[in-house]
C-alpha cells in the first residue's frame, strides 16, 4: 500500500488516477488556504468599518473642560519647573505634538488602534477571529470613545493606552520570549501613568493579570510575574528618582495631597486641630477660618452624607485648603502638596471611622454609576441587542457550525480582566476622590466585552450541546 495526499492507494493504481488524486488534494489545500484568509480578513474589515462609521458620526471638535488649562499652559520653560508641576508631562507633550484642534481626532485614532491591539491579543490567547472581533468591537460603543474623545483632557487617551496595554499583555502571554512585545508593553504602561497618574494601578495589575493568564493556560507563572513586574516598575522608579533629584520629591506628581484633602478636609473642626502636630496647626487654623466664611452646599445634611462630601470636594481643594497653604507656605506646588498630604493623612488617623464610611459609600456610588454608564448608553444597548439576535440566528442556521462566532471562547479570561481591572481602577480612585462619571466610564471600559463574552460563550455552548457528535468511521487499511 502507498499513500498520496493522505489517502491510501492500492498498489497497481494507474498513474493518471494518482495524478488526479494529487491535483484534487492540491486544490483542496488551496481552497482551505483562501478560506482561512477570508476568515481573518473579513472580521478585520468589519472592525475597521465600525471604526470608520463611528468616527464619521461622533463629534470631533475640541471642547475645553476645567482641567484643560493645566495641560495647555504646562510650564516647559525648564526641566525642574515641568517636573514640579501639578500635572504629569505626558498629556501636555501630546498636545504640543498634535495641537488642541487635532486632539479629539488623535484621541479616537489612538483608541481605535488600542481596540485592534486588544482584538489581536484575544486571537493569540485562543479566541477565534470572529469572537475576538465581536468582543473588541464592544469597546467602541462605550462612553469613553463616544463621549470623552472630544474633551481636551486625559480621559480618552489614557483609556486607550490602558486598553492597548492589556492587548499587548495578551500577546506577551502567548509569546513571552519576544523582546519587542515586552518593550511596547513597557511603553504603554508608562504612558498610562504619565498621561494620567490615576492609572498607577496598571503597575501591579499587569503582572497579576499576566500570572493569572498563565494559570488559566496551565503554564508556570512565576517567571512571567517577575518579568512583567520589572517591565512595569523600572520606568516608574527611574522617573521618580529623576523627580527626587530635580524637584526634591520622590513620586509621580505633586498632586496626591490635593486629592486627599478634598475628602478628609471636610472633617476638620476645632477639636481636631488640638490633636494635630504643631507644624500643621497653623495651616489647619487658616483653612478652618476660610471654611467658616465660605457658603457650602447641603449645610443641613449630615457630615457623612455622600452627596454632601462629593459636592464639597472641589470647594475644599481650590477654595479652602490650597489658598490656605499658599498663605502659609508660599506658592510652591511641591511644598503645598507635601503639607496637604500630611494634613490629609493625619485627619484619616484622627477620624478613621469617617474615612471608612467614605470608602464604603464611594464604592457603592461607583457601582451605581457603572451600571448607569452601561444601561444608559443607547449605542451599547443597540449593539448588545444585535449581538443577541445574531447569535440566535446562528443557532437556527441549518449548518452544523455557527456562522456568527465559530471557534472556542475562553470567556474566563475576559471576565478576569474586566473584573480585576474595574476593582483596581475604582479601588485607587475612591481612596482620594469621588467616583465621578468619567472615572467609572474608564473603569468599566472592559465590561461590554465581558457581556459579549458571557453571551457568546453560553450560546456557543448550547450550540455545541445541540450538535450531534459522531465517531468517524474508517475501513481497515489494506
Amino acid at each position: 500500500m502507498r499513500y498520496c495526499g493522505g489517502d491510501a492507494i492500492r498498489a497497481g493504481t494507474p498513474w493518471f488516477r494518482i495524478r488526479d488524486e494529487y491535483q484534487s488534494d492540491k486544490g483542496l489545500l488551496t481552497r482551505r488556504s483562501s478560506s482561512n484568509i477570508m476568515q481573518t480578513l473579513f472580521p478585520a474589515f468589519t472592525l475597521v468599518l465600525q471604526m470608520l462609521v463611528l468616527g464619521a458620526l461622533i463629534p470631533l471638535d475640541a471642547e475645553l473642560v476645567n482641567d484643560s488649562s493645566g495641560y495647555i499652559d504646562f510650564p516647559w520653560s525648564s526641566f525642574s519647573t515641568a517636573l514640579s508641576h501639578q500635572r504629569t508631562p505626558g498629556y501636555p507633550l501630546f498636545l504640543a505634538c498634535f495641537g488642541i484642534a487635532a486632539a479629539p481626532l488623535m484621541h479616537y485614532l489612538f483608541f481605535c488602534a488600542a481596540v485592534g491591539t486588544f482584538a489581536t491579543g484575544l486571537k493569540k490567547s485562543g479566541c477565534s477571529t470572529w469572537v475576538s472581533v465581536v468582543s473588541a468591537s464592544c469597546l467602541l460603543y462605550g462612553s469613553m470613545p463616544l463621549e470623552y474623545v472630544r474633551f481636551v483632557a486625559t480621559d480618552a487617551l489614557a483609556a486607550g493606552f490602558s486598553v492597548g496595554a492589556i492587548g499587548v499583555l495578551l500577546c506577551f502571554g502567548a509569546s513571552p520570549g519576544k523582546l519587542w512585545t515586552g518593550t511596547i508593553l513597557c511603553i504603554l504602561v508608562a504612558g498610562c501613568w504619565l498621561i494620567r497618574p490615576a492609572y498607577l494601578y496598571m503597575i501591579p495589575l499587569v503582572p497579576v493579570l499576566g500570572a493569572a493568564h498563565c494559570l488559566l493556560r496551565r503554564l508556570p507563572w512565576q517567571k512571567q510575574f517577575v518579568m512583567l513586574s520589572l517591565l512595569c516598575a523600572v520606568p516608574l522608579l527611574g522617573y521618580c528618582t529623576v523627580r527626587r533629584c530635580v524637584a526634591g520629591e520622590f513620586g509621580v506628581v505633586s498632586f496626591g495631597g490635593y486629592n486627599l484633602i478634598g475628602v478628609t478636609g471636610q472633617w476638620l473642626d476645632r477639636s481636631v486641630i488640638a490633636e494635630l502636630p504643631d507644624e500643621l496647626k497653623k495651616l489647619s487654623s487658616v483653612a478652618l477660618d476660610r471654611m467658616e466664611k465660605t457658603t457650602m452646599p447641603m449645610e443641613e445634611s449630615d457630615r457623612l452624607n455622600y452627596q454632601r462630601m462629593e459636592d464639597r470636594y472641589d470647594i475644599m481643594i481650590w477654595q479652602i485648603f490650597t489658598p490656605a497653604a499658599i498663605e502659609v507656605y508660599g506658592d510652591d506646588p511641591v511644598t503645598i502638596n507635601r503639607k496637604l498630604r500630611q494634613l490629609g493623612t493625619e485627619l484619616v488617623r484622627k477620624r478613621p471611622r469617617n474615612y471608612a464610611v467614605w470608602v464604603a459609600k464611594a464604592f457603592r456610588q461607583a457601582v451605581r454609576k457603572t451600571a448607569w454608564d452601561l444601561f444608559g448608553n443607547t449605542a451599547f444597548l443597540g449593539v448588545f441587542v444585535v449581538l443577541v439576535v445574531s447569535i440566535q440566528v446562528s443557532l437556527i442556521s441549518p449548518k452544523g457550525e455557527s456562522s456568527v462566532m465559530p471557534g472556542n471562547f475562553p470567556s474566563g479570561l475576559l471576565i478576569m480582566i474586566g473584573c480585576i481591572y474595574w476593582m483596581a481602577n475604582i479601588g485607587l480612585v475612591i481612596l482620594v476622590c469621588p467616583p465621578l462619571g468619567r472615572m467609572t466610564s474608564a473603569a468599566s471600559v472592559f465590561i461590554p466585552p465581558i457581556l459579549a463574552a458571557v453571551i457568546a460563550g453560553e450560546f456557543l455552548k448550547r450550540k455545541s450541546d445541540r450538535t450531534p457528535r459522531h465517531l468517524l468511521k474508517s475501513g481497515p487499511m489494506e
